[in-house]
């Protein structure tokens, strides 16, 4: 590899880098945007129940043996709640998350 194609590979890897932060900072502030609104919090307890957060990942057979498979699926959806989560101010939070369920 030419010290030409190195330098070019440099370049790229810091623009793709630059381009993931830039995109990681839309999202935050779209997320952070909605979540004030009522009917982001909404959304956002609806996601909080559907990605599992407050249950646990493991899931057990009927033979007492941990399923790998339906534990990992677990565990990846609550990814989803917990990467949005992040971006959600901590006052909004509490109230999402400790929110009564609305009949």
């Amino acid at each position: 590899m030419t010290e030409e194609q190195r330098t070019k590979m440099v370049e790229d890897r810091k623009a793709y880098e630059e381009a993931v932060k830039a995109e990681v900072e839309r999202r935050r502030v779209v997320i952070a945007e909605m979540a004030v609104t009522p009917q982001g919090k909404k959304f956002l307890r609806l996601l909080h129940g559907l990605c599992g957060f407050d249950k646990a990942d493991r899931v057990i057979r009927s033979d007492g043996q941990v399923d790998p498979v339906a534990t990992a699926l677990n565990a990846e959806r609550r990814l989803v709640y917990l990467e949005v989560r992040r971006s959600v101010p901590v006052d909004v939070l509490r109230e999402i998350e400790f929110m009564e369920e609305k009949k």
